[in-house]
């Protein structure tokens, strides 16, 4: 079986490094989506009542979990651009933070001592005794 080739421990670390600065330089991080929406006003002289294009807004809409729970918040539309940074930044320090496990096991992989079973995926054979026991049929005397 062929092993894949593995980056050097100095290399691993210097991507760890890099991918912690990339983290600390997030500032704002919010989980769910931001949209925009417009509305009716519910005047029926005003031209949203018959005429789409002319709603108000667009609004900042914030979309989460919270507690179990869909919350949706209208936001002011100057904290509009700084929410969806931070939607952004959320899903990116995901990802940073996958790179970061992925890097840590390569580097710990990379360190350990024993060269013989250094990153072979050890394969799993069943436990016989966590299967159910298998009954006999009644008469069937052994």
């Amino acid at each position: 079986m062929r092993q894949a080739k593995r980056a050097s421990p100095d290399r691993t670390e210097r991507r760890l490094q890099a991918i912690q600065r990339r983290i600390a330089a997030l500032q704002y991080v919010c989980t769910g989506t931001i949209s925009h929406q417009t509305r009716r006003c519910g005047k029926p002289t005003c031209a949203c009542a018959n005429d789409p294009d002319a709603r108000h807004g667009p609004y900042y809409v914030w979309s989460r979990r919270q507690d179990n729970r869909q919350i949706n918040s209208m936001l002011p539309n100057e904290a509009g651009p700084l929410f969806e940074q931070a939607v952004d930044n959320y899903q990116k320090l995901r990802d940073l933070l996958h790179e970061w496990e992925r890097a840590t096991a390569d580097l710990l992989l990379a360190k350990t001592t024993s060269k013989s079973r250094r990153g072979q995926d050890i394969s799993v054979r069943p436990n016989r005794r966590s299967q159910p026991a298998r009954r006999r049929p009644r008469g069937d005397v052994r």
